[in-house]
């Protein structure tokens, strides 16, 4: 089985990492600064991780994979945000991981997210609902050739 994993992270100091990764292999990413003294600990988290046959480990095929699957993508997101406005999460718990089998082509689709502390726990289902808001921007706005700024 093959790995497409999307990631979009908050540091505490405020700066943005976001990409995806094929079997380990990071195909795509931005890293947005932060304002606040540099703190790389990471405040919140969100991850989608796709499980199927095999994924291109191309750039542009990976950013094709996702933004096909936008609206169902945005659909999961959206719900989650839901249940998750109204309760938040737990920060420090283990991360909550949703699963939803039916991503087409035999591919399934687990949602991740955590916070590490509580009042970022609180708001994670607003950063889910933004996520979706704004999916095929962010997903065709990263760069194919990565680079980790640090």
């Amino acid at each position: 089985m093959s790995n497409l994993t999307y990631f979009r992270q908050t540091r505490n100091d405020g700066g943005i990492r976001t990409g995806v990764e094929v079997d380990d292999t990071l195909l795509l990413h931005c890293f947005e600064e932060g304002n606040d003294e540099d703190d790389p600990s990471i405040a919140w988290f969100i991850d989608l991780r796709f499980e199927g046959p095999e994924f291109s480990h191309e750039a542009e095929g990976a950013r094709a994979f996702l933004l096909d699957r936008q609206n169902m993508i945005c659909s999961a997101l959206a719900k989650l945000a839901e249940e998750l406005n109204a309760t938040g999460v737990d920060a420090g718990a283990w991360p909550l991981q949703r699963p939803l089998p039916a991503a087409g082509d035999g591919v399934s689709l687990t949602l991740v997210c955590s916070a590490l502390r509580r009042l970022d726990g609180r708001h994670i289902g607003g950063r889910l609902t933004e996520l979706a808001s704004k999916w095929a921007s962010i997903v065709s706005a990263l760069p194919a050739e990565p680079q980790w700024v640090r």
